[in-house]
């Protein structure tokens, strides 16, 4: 998943060695149709019964992670997902991580990100 991180992301991080807590709510999976950028939130899936769901993330090795559960969204509207980021709550637009994802949606269908198909990683050292 994380190709790159969000500016919100960057500047946590650096708070973070200047000594500054950091602290996240809750970490939920958004879907979306219009892609983040750095610095944009992006157009988030709305309408059937879509909402932003759950994901717990493995213990990190090798700076990487990945989902350890399911993480369904059910009743979707008919859309094509372009995106899918880690955020900070059920709603509001702090987006730790994000990727592109390809992701076509019939409305009322469910779709299903299974354990280990989100991953979080990080470039190695060159």
């Amino acid at each position: 998943m994380s190709k790159f991180l969000t500016n919100t992301t960057k500047h946590a991080t650096i708070n973070a060695l200047r000594g500054a807590s950091w602290s996240v709510d809750s970490l939920t999976v958004a879907l979306f149709t219009a892609a983040p950028t750095v610095s944009t939130s992006g157009t988030e899936v709305a309408g059937g019964s879509y909402a932003r769901q759950p994901v717990t993330l493995a213990t990190p090795g090798s700076g990487a992670s990945s989902n350890t559960a399911n993480v369904a969204f059910v009743n979707m509207p008919a859309c094509t997902v372009v995106a899918c980021a880690i955020c900070d709550g059920v709603t509001g637009d702090i987006l730790w991580v994000n990727d592109g994802l390809s992701m076509v949606c019939a409305g009322g269908s469910n779709k299903l990100i299974a354990p280990n198909d989100l991953d979080v990683s990080f470039p190695a050292a060159a």
